[in-house]
């Protein structure tokens, strides 16, 4: 756990007691977040060791993510900021002197250290924070919207392309490591990127060449992943040899290659598979693989006018009246909305301990089949339009309207997670990325609307 620090009075608190604004929004917030509760529940993420460098304050990394979120920064331009701005030094609890040692690097460290489950536990401090000030009411308001992530837009000769180039890559790491390579295994350099750069050509022909460059990568990728099994099973004698002779890096770093060459080769196979049915126009039966390192995204369909396919994930958010987010989950694939529900009224009642007073939605949220989750009939009132030209029983009462009326702000909220707290594409790996990114943009967004409503 982080020791903690008293340091004796300086210039800098004089600086900070005399010529800083109290009432500003990040000093105000920085009296009001528990730090030595973050402290506390995140003490089981460090190590007790006694040995090696002591990690940094948990209130400085915790608040270099908030502003990084706050702000829309990345992680270099958010501590170039730590080292220019006073006012940031005291929110995130740091001397000037101190400042200056913290890296860029060092973020990207505490977010695997935390990993989804740290970064839940700080946002439900936050979140009971406000609910000990009254702040979340009970009123629901759910919606669904595409959070994209930070990949390459999807064809068939870059996956094809980059997996190869990917599993090629881990191979010759194996045989840097002392496992013996397959025989007539190519990188394929010359002749893939002569390929690629025909097919990028314009030209009237250009449909054509597509076409043929594709069957050539296709051939490529089939030699490369042809002499996977036999440079595993070397690989795994190799594991077996550093055992007896008690090697524990060895073993564990040809066994961490092995498991990549793996799942890199089922990738691999994934996208070859993909790409000769559709040049035989077949059905894809399993999920499609649109980017080579992130297997996990999908394609969420919108039909928006700008963008009609969005690559990435599905975002349910719960939001109540006051405009805070209770409650969010992500899905790697494009389910109905109205699937969501039920897990959000489930997520809802585990933070709030009770069911919503009222519920919002749009009519995506009624089923086809018109199954309701079983939470929702203990819902008081709830606003969800039906489909068609047939309007519902309560569709024309008061309560409704408003309800829906108020339904419609959540548009501007998820519009201010996007374009104001970085949800508007993932930059973090795998689905526990994703997870992370919508985790610290509710936390920025949460704790600028508690000091907004606290000024107010």
């Amino acid at each position: 756990m982080p020791q903690e620090r008293t340091p004796q009075p300086s210039l800098f608190s004089w600086v900070v007691q005399r010529h800083l604004d109290p009432e500003h929004p990040l000093l105000v917030l920085s009296g009001k977040i528990d730090w030595k509760g973050i402290d506390s529940a995140l003490a089981p993420y460090y190590a007790r060791s006694g040995t090696g460098r002591p990690p940094k304050p948990t209130r400085l990394m915790v608040g270099l993510m908030i502003l990084k979120h706050r702000f829309d920064l990345s992680d270099t331009e958010v501590v170039q900021g730590l080292h220019e701005n006073v006012v940031w030094m005291v929110f995130c609890g740091v001397p000037p002197e101190e400042a200056h040692f913290v890296e860029s690097s060092t973020l990207c460290k505490f977010r695997k250290r935390l990993g989804p489950e740290g970064t839940e536990k700080v946002e439900t401090l936050v979140r009971d924070q406000l609910r000990k000030d009254k702040r979340i009411a009970p009123s629901m308001r759910v919606d669904t919207t595409a959070m994209e992530k930070h990949i390459a837009y999807p064809t068939d000769a870059g996956l094809l392309q980059k997996g190869r180039v990917r599993l090629t890559r881990l191979i010759r790491k194996m045989e840097t490591a002392g496992v013996a390579v397959p025989k007539g295994l190519r990188s394929f350099v010359r002749v893939s990127r002569k390929t690629v750069l025909t097919m990028a050509k314009f030209g009237k022909d250009k449909k054509e060449r597509i076409a043929k460059g594709v069957k050539k990568l296709l051939s490529f990728a089939r030699r490369t992943i042809n002499r996977v099994p036999e440079a595993l099973g070397n690989a795994r004698k190799a594991v077996t040899k550093a055992k007896r002779k008690k090697d524990g890096v060895l073993q564990k770093t040809l066994t961490r290659l092995v498991e990549k060459v793996t799942e890199e080769s089922r990738v691999l196979g994934r996208v070859i598979t993909q790409a000769v049915n559709r040049i035989k126009e077949r059905p894809v039966e399993d999920k499609r693989i649109y980017s080579t390192h992130e297997p996990h995204v999908t394609c969420i369909t919108r039909n928006k006018a700008g963008k009609k396919h969005e690559y990435g994930v599905k975002v349910s958010l719960s939001v109540d009246a006051n405009g805070f987010v209770v409650a969010h989950r992500e899905y790697p694939d494009n389910r109905h909305d109205s699937t969501t529900l039920g897990e959000a009224l489930e997520d809802w009642v585990k933070v709030t301990g009770s069911l919503p007073k009222t519920l919002a939605a749009d009519r995506g949220y009624r089923s086809k089949e018109e199954r309701e989750p079983e939470l929702l009939d203990h819902v008081p009132k709830v606003a969800i339009p039906r489909k068609g030209k047939i309007q519902g029983p309560n569709e024309q009462s008061s309560w409704f309207r408003r309800l829906s009326a108020r339904r419609a702000g959540l548009e501007a909220i998820i519009s201010h997670l996007k374009t104001d707290h970085r949800m508007n594409r993932s930059r973090y790996k795998g689905l526990d990325g994703d997870h992370l990114n919508v985790s610290w943009a509710a936390i920025a967004w949460n704790t600028k609307k508690w000091v907004e409503g606290c000024r107010t």
